[in-house]
């Protein structure tokens, strides 16, 4: 029992630190979303890419179109509303409307836990 312990401590230990380690594009990630929450329009769209593309976050398209569509309204420019075009190729008519609603309830809570 004794020469198990120390075995299961530093297992334990281990799968601690592999799931605290975060990759370079999660913590790009993070980083992006504290300044879209903040209602900058560039990292709203940066977000926007990462979520399309699955880079660092899950691969979603509804949270892609929603911030892009942030940095969009916002007026960020040609490029915001070119891939906002582009992301919506890609989306069936339920899911704009439901990237739609989403991005409503996200601008009413001022962008906070989207």
């Amino acid at each position: 029992m004794k020469s198990t312990l120390p075995i299961c401590i530093a297992l334990f230990a281990l799968v601690f630190v592999i799931q605290g380690c975060k990759t370079k594009e999660e913590k790009a990630a993070n980083k992006a979303l504290l300044s879209a929450e903040q209602g900058a329009a560039l990292a709203q769209f940066k977000l926007g890419k990462m979520y399309a593309s699955g880079e660092g976050v899950p691969e979603d398209k509804l949270y892609a179109y929603m911030w892009v569509n942030a940095a969009d309204i916002q007026g960020l420019g040609d490029s915001a509303s070119e891939y906002k075009s582009e992301l919506v190729k890609q989306m069936t008519p339920t899911q704009i409307e439901a990237a739609e609603k989403l991005y409503a309830e996200c601008k009413e809570k001022s962008y906070k836990s989207c």
